[in-house]
């Protein structure tokens, strides 16, 4: 007799503790626009105002930033699931979340740039290029404490741009 097969694993599907599906995930998206969930309340920040208003503040047309999703019936972009929506043209809500959507290359240039046109990735990198200078004190890894509070120093060696 050969020996005993060990028992076959059977994992059960992952499912949420709470039961429900998760609601942030949408159906029938189109894949050429980004999509976020605005606070309908208009208390500050990332609600339907802020991000209606950040084409505006890029000198932009509103209608080529952020603009409420309205219910198409049950072939258009909706919440996967609750949603509040139940005739067509009502806006898309679901758990004081109002639904918008821009334009892929909208989301991209403001990533880029910024929502007041100065404060993106671009610049961000712009800064990283002038205060990283490698080889020098700016470096990071030129003095390197360790876990025990011993520090590393590492011999200065000037750059090609201090050399010059």
């Amino acid at each position: 007799m050969g020996a005993a097969k060990p028992a076959k694993r059977f994992d059960p599907k992952f499912r949420p503790v709470d039961g429900t599906d998760d609601w942030t995930v949408l159906k029938n998206r189109d894949p050429n626009r980004h999509y976020v969930g605005a606070l309908a309340s208009n208390k500050g920040m990332f609600d339907v105002e802020y991000y209606a208003s950040l084409a505006e503040g890029l000198d932009l047309n509103p209608e080529d930033g952020y603009v409420v999703e309205k219910y198409a019936g049950p072939q258009g972009d909706r919440f996967r699931t609750g949603n509040t929506s139940r005739a067509v043209g009502d806006t898309i809500m679901f758990r004081g979340h109002v639904l918008m959507s821009c334009p892929k290359e909208f989301k991209e240039l403001l990533d880029q740039i910024g929502p007041d046109g100065s404060s993106g990735l671009r610049q961000a990198d712009e800064i990283d290029q002038r205060l990283i200078k490698r080889g020098t004190a700016h470096d990071p890894s030129v003095n390197v404490k360790s876990r025990d509070g011993a520090t590393y120093i590492r011999p200065f060696t000037p750059s090609q741009q201090e050399q010059e």
